[in-house]
């Protein structure tokens, strides 16, 4: 690549028109941006009919006024607002009336068994399985989404006691699995972990507290009584009057809940100060701290006595660690050992691995009935393992279900058929929303970026001696190829580099990333935008580059275009170089792109901070600032581009964008919000919705808004329109 070119004087053409000027300006932006090369046409959401099998997408394209009416632009945005008077209005539009439909994978850290029904946690939900064949279990049916990802399920009777997060427990009517039913539910004032419902009074490790509860009608459940953990509960379990509360932080304590309105401490066991569960056997209790699994002598509960321990070698971390007796013997960490001597229990040969060593049922929660045992598969992973342990000796792996875990970072977009979408390198057919599959990896895809239904943009790949091949230009349609792009370090020893956000405007891809350094002494990670030039499909170019501390002060989070101002959006995070070397707390960087070879930095706009997504819309900004809230820019307007307008939560974290004019779908950490956009300057929030858990991307498709989370997986609502 040549040096960068100097740098002009801004140039944009609509910057300080106003009347009639304006109007023209703005009407050849919409000539061009709708009628320009069909390669590279501005994607905006449509209401044409959608593909057979798909409901038609709720959002609105408005037609803006006639440029050449200058009274109708101007008429477009009453004095009383601060509307730019080029911005189309609409005075009514349908009101999306959100509805769940389904959800794909999230975490899975409890699990009960009964029979051959299996029920596990699988992000917001309890699925139930048949495994009357253990090599191919069957879905039977599922809960409702609920108010908190599944930490916990134990059965009693027709119910399922559910210890659901922040949201405290639920009691689950499984009587008929294919049909489960919420019949009583209590908020607690923590994070609710671990249940033990062998009684009417049921105990519950809500992190701060163990809560004592009359559990004999779950449609009224009530707190007879409290007491305060040392740091952060994580499992509770009872023998008779006494229970057993294992602290992550602070071991194990004995404590007397004859009377739970007053419940006793009897006695503390430290061990190594990490306690993630504990079980009980006979007159023994086995109390798992990630690296040990101690054995006490327990027959007088107010004066444990350690008698040994079973080292397990590595540090589990924050899983909890399940235990189970299954065959008379202990199913812990993946193994299982003989407890014939309980005090000295013995390893038994044949460990709980495949041939390949993966531990069998090692998990957060493990659960048993006569001879299978089944293991809940944690946090990056949802579902379960089964393992048949008929003979102890010869246990074996059997069937299971998997799906998607953990889902931090993920990004989510629409794949070409318009079938499918993209989770983070999963492929998640959704052609019947009520029923989204994950249906494989998309390996050609793994690290790319989608620029609009016609093209993706590759990020290069490192071989072994850590050289990179070109980026790579994705045809998505009509049939997928890839064009060589090269690199922007060539000879000029400009360190390699790797994109993760990008977009289009004209027939310039602008791409934001950031350095790789392979120097393990000294890593680096700084920010860079390049405009990759694709007037000549055949031939991309690189056209300029941006990475300079002056035009880039911080690490990039997001890239936006916007075509009615011919600028680039670059929302920033609070490091630069990922390093805490950058004292501001978010930025929001718009460039002048009407020359994409000298690209003119416009404006540091200061965020209160950082910025997590951004989106554009005929000449505004729609910033997600974290704890700022939702900020709102005008980048056309008389003088440098300024915020008009924000929404601040400070109690929350805003984090996704979704456009659909004239709403906006604002994803916080704990619930979705509808913005009313009509008047940029006047944001108005006109509903609410919960999510069970953080969100971290969001995409709207055939009318459903797909909204990935942090541990509730994928879930789909449907946004038609409302009475």
């Amino acid at each position: 690549m040549t040096d960068r070119p100097s740098r002009p004087t801004p140039s944009n053409p609509l910057r300080g028109m106003t009347g009639a000027a304006l109007a023209l300006a703005f009407g050849a932006v919409v000539v061009v941006a709708l009628g320009g090369s069909p390669r590279f046409r501005l994607a905006l959401p449509s209401i044409d009919a959608p593909a057979s099998g798909l409901s038609a997408p709720h959002v609105i394209a408005p037609a803006p006024p006639s440029a050449a009416d200058p009274a109708a632009l101007r008429a477009a945005a009453p004095l009383t607002s601060e509307l730019p008077a080029y911005l189309p209005r609409l005075e009514a539009a349908p009101l999306p009336a959100p509805e769940w439909l389904s959800g794909l994978g999230g975490a899975s850290r409890g699990i009960a068994m009964r029979g051959r029904t299996v029920f596990v946690g699988v992000g917001a939900r309890v699925l139930a399985f048949d495994v009357t064949d253990p090599d191919a279990p069957v879905e039977i049916g599922g809960s409702p989404l609920l108010a908190g990802v599944v930490e916990d399920i134990q059965l009693a009777g027709d119910l399922a006691w559910v210890a659901a997060g922040p949201a405290g427990i639920l009691a689950l009517d499984v009587a008929s699995p294919g049909s489960m039913t919420v019949v009583g539910a209590f908020e607690t004032p923590g994070h609710s972990l671990s249940l033990e419902v062998s009684t009417d009074v049921g105990l519950l490790a809500d992190t701060d507290h163990l809560l004592a509860l009359d559990l004999r009608d779950p449609t009224a459940i009530r707190e007879l009584g409290r007491w305060k953990a040392p740091e952060r509960a994580v499992h509770v379990t009872r023998r008779g009057e006494t229970a057993f509360l294992t602290d992550e932080r602070r071991g194990l304590h004995v404590l007397d809940v004859r009377d739970p309105v007053a419940i006793q401490l009897l006695d503390v066991f430290d061990g190594d100060g990490k306690s993630m569960s504990s079980l009980v056997y006979g007159a023994t209790l086995f109390v798992h701290s990630r690296r040990e699994i101690y054995v006490l002598d327990a027959r007088d509960p107010a004066h444990l006595v350690d008698v040994g321990h079973v080292s397990l070698g590595d540090d589990r971390g924050s899983v909890r660690a399940g235990m189970v007796i299954a065959q008379s013997g202990l199913v812990a960490d993946g193994r299982l050992y003989d407890l014939a001597d309980p005090w000295f229990p013995r390893r038994i040969s044949g460990p709980l691995d495949d041939t390949k060593g993966t531990d069998l049922v090692r998990g957060d929660a493990v659960a048993t009935d006569g001879d299978f045992v089944v293991a809940a598969r944690g946090t990056e992973d949802g579902g379960f393992i089964l393992a048949d342990i008929s003979d102890p000796r010869a246990p074996r792996r059997r069937g299971g279900m998997r799906s998607p875990g953990d889902l931090i970072g993920e990004e989510l977009s629409r794949l070409l058929n318009e079938a499918a979408l993209d989770l983070g390198g999963r492929r998640v057919d959704v052609r019947d929303p009520r029923r989204p599959r994950h249906v494989g990896e998309i390996t050609l895809w793994r690290g790319a970026i989608r620029l609009n239904a016609t093209w993706a943009f590759g990020n290069p790949i490192l071989d072994a001696s850590m050289q990179r091949a070109s980026f790579e230009l994705i045809t998505l349609q009509p049939s997928m190829r890839s064009v060589s792009v090269p690199t922007t370090s060539g000879d000029e020893g400009r360190p390699m580099w790797f994109a993760q956000s990008g977009a289009l405007l004209g027939d310039t891809a602008w791409m934001a990333g950031g350095t790789h350094s392979t120097d393990r002494l000294s890593p680096s990670r700084c920010p860079v935008v390049a405009a990759l030039d694709l007037a000549d499909i055949e031939r991309p170019r690189w056209a300029a580059v941006l990475d300079s501390a002056d035009d880039l002060p911080a690490d990039i989070t997001r890239i936006a275009t916007d075509s009615a101002s011919s600028t680039v959006v670059i929302g920033h995070e609070r490091y630069r170089c990922g390093m805490y070397d950058w004292d501001g707390p978010g930025a929001l960087t718009i460039v002048d792109a009407t020359d994409p070879e000298s690209p003119t930095v416009l404006e540091h706009l200061t965020m209160p901070a950082p910025v997590r997504d951004n989106v554009t819309w005929q000449g505004t900004a729609y910033v997600a600032a974290d704890s700022g809230g939702l900020r709102v820019v005008d980048l056309v307007g008389a003088g440098a581009p300024r915020e008009i307008a924000h929404l601040d939560e400070g109690d929350e974290r805003a984090l996704q964008l979704v456009l659909g004019w004239p709403y906006l779908w604002l994803g916080y950490s704990k619930n979705l919000r509808l913005i009313d956009i009509r008047e940029p300057a006047r944001p108005r929030e006109i509903a609410r919705l919960d999510v069970p858990s953080e969100v971290v991307a969001m995409t709207l498709h055939h009318g459903v808004l797909w909204v990935a989370t942090q541990e509730a997986g994928l879930l789909g609502y449907r946004v038609g329109v409302g009475p």
